[in-house]
């Protein structure tokens, strides 16, 4: 089982390598969540500050 997810961990990176930059994010959070049930620490490759979302979205006063 430890064989399998580890080769998943490494799929998965390769995968990340040819990602645009947020679906790599999201790849290596889930090869770090792969080598955490092994047992590996990881460092995170990139936090993120803020959350992301949407611009604030500014009405008309006849809207408002």
């Amino acid at each position: 089982m430890n064989e399998f997810i580890a080769e998943r961990a490494k799929l998965i990176r390769q995968m990340a390598d040819r990602a645009d930059p947020f679906t790599k994010i999201r790849l290596v959070n889930l090869a770090e969540a792969y080598d955490q049930r092994l047992g590996l620490r990881s460092k995170p490759v990139h936090q993120r500050k803020e959350p992301i979302g949407l611009p604030p979205i500014s009405m008309g006063s006849s809207e408002r």
